[in-house]
């Protein structure tokens, strides 16, 4: 049974390294050549790839928020070759070319939306999306942050994962500055509906709840699981 579970994972490996050959001859075949001023991507790579383990031909719906110049968004599109992104960013005219330019073979698979993250955010809610991955990456502020996870929150499936960026960025800066305190808040907020699965420059955790349990609920669930004594005498004696 191992052996046959592991030539399979073989075999799905195999068809998923063909399948980015494939989309990198493309590239160079048809001048799609990305272009970058930096790269805070790759480091983070590894990170994703493991908590995306044996999702790799899944049709994953990712949501990004912050995309800069598309190379977050253009690795998701590149390994996962089933899934659909959507980038929020505010997309000025220099990065907006710079976007449209990396993202240009997959731009069937990509939803850009322009504007505030907050606004928009609050507009996927409404429609009621859903999403299997979702990248915070849109502002570096205590409260904004904040709000963006808290929005994200709904929009994110059961067994999704939700990635932040720049945890521990400049943290000489003072807390309403930079985003540790808004991921901490959030997290220990959360912390009966989510799995931490990392937790470095950024935090990955996979969402395991909608909504944390008061604890007045889970005392009145633990009073009615209790056996009660008089109750099961008084039926025996009758």
């Amino acid at each position: 049974m191992w052996l046959r579970n592991l030539l399979r994972q073989l075999s799905n490996q195999q068809r998923h390294l063909a399948t980015v050959t494939k989309l990198a001859a493309h590239r160079l075949r048809h001048g799609d050549e990305p272009i970058y001023s930096s790269d805070w991507t790759t480091p983070h790579c590894e990170n994703w790839l493991a908590a995306l383990r044996g999702r790799e031909n899944d049709p994953l719906q990712i949501l990004e928020i912050g995309s800069f110049e598309g190379r977050s968004a253009r690795f998701f599109l590149d390994t996962f070759p089933l899934s659909r992104i959507t980038c929020v960013d505010i997309f000025t005219p220099k990065r907006n070319a710079a976007f449209d330019h990396n993202l240009k073979p997959h731009r069937h698979r990509m939803t850009k939306l322009a504007g505030r993250s907050a606004a928009i955010l609050d507009e996927l809610v409404a429609k009621d999306l859903r999403y299997d991955v979702i990248y915070i990456d849109g502002h570096h502020g205590r409260s904004p942050v904040f709000v963006d996870s808290a929005l994200a929150w709904p929009l994110l499936n059961i067994g999704g994962i939700l990635i932040w960026d720049d945890y521990l960025w400049r943290v000489d800066k003072p807390s309403h500055a930079r985003p540790q305190h808004a991921i901490d808040v959030f997290c220990q907020t959360f912390a009966s509906c989510l799995r931490e699965l990392h937790r470095g420059w950024q935090v990955i955790v996979e969402k395991t709840a909608d909504w944390p349990m008061p604890k007045n609920a889970l005392v009145a669930i633990d009073r009615e699981t209790e056996i009660q004594p008089p109750l099961v005498t008084a039926a025996i004696a009758a």
